[in-house]
C-alpha cells in the first residue's frame, strides 16, 4: 500500500508516476517483484546446466559454453524474479549480452541475477552475470513484460 501511494504521489525527490504514464497493472507487478526480491532474496547463485547431449545447443562438436545456452540460462534466470505464481504470464521483450570470455565445458558456470531498471518496451528488468572460477564470461540484460489481458501482437500469449 505504502509503495503503491509513493508511485502515485512521488515524497521527496521521487518522481510520481500517474495512471498516463504507468499503468496501474503495472506498478501492482512492480510492488510484487519487490516483495519477491524482499521475501525471497535475489534468485542469484544459480547453476547453469550444461548438457553436451542436447540436440540444439550443442549439434556440433564444441569447446565451449554456447553463447546461446547462456541466453537461455540468462532468460530461464530472469524469469525467476517474477513471483512463482506468475511466471506462466511474463515473457521476454528484450535482451542484450555483452560476452566477455568463452566459458569452457570443464568448469561450471554461476548466474548471478539481480534487479535492474527495465529497458524499454519491458516492465521489469534482470542483469544476468554468468562467471566461471570468479571470471565473468557474459554480463546479460533481460527485458520482462507481462502482457495485458487481451493484448495481442507480436510477442504476446
Amino acid at each position: 500500500k505504502h509503495i503503491y501511494e509513493a508511485m502515485e504521489t512521488g515524497p521527496q525527490n521521487m518522481p510520481v508516476f500517474s495512471d498516463s504514464n504507468l499503468k496501474p497493472e503495472d506498478k501492482r507487478d512492480i510492488i510484487a517483484y519487490l516483495k519477491t526480491i524482499e521475501n525471497n532474496g535475489s534468485p542469484g547463485g544459480l547453476q547453469l546446466v550444461v548438457d553436451p547431449s542436447h540436440p540444439v545447443h550443442f549439434d556440433h562438436s564444441l569447446d565451449h559454453v554456447p553463447g546461446m545456452l547462456q541466453l537461455e540460462g540468462a532468460r530461464q534466470s530472469a524469469l525467476l524474479t517474477v513471483p512463482a505464481g506468475e511466471r506462466d504470464h511474463w515473457h521476454m521483450t528484450s535482451i542484450d549480452a555483452d560476452f566477455r570470455g568463452f566459458g569452457e565445458l570443464e568448469s561450471e558456470v554461476e548466474l548471478d541475477t539481480s534487479s535492474q531498471d527495465a529497458p524499454t518496451g519491458a516492465t521489469l528488468g534482470a542483469r544476468v552475470l554468468l562467471r566461471q572460477r570468479g571470471r565473468m564470461i557474459s554480463d546479460v540484460l533481460v527485458g520482462l513484460r507481462r502482457p495485458d489481458i487481451g493484448e495481442t501482437g507480436p510477442g504476446s500469449r
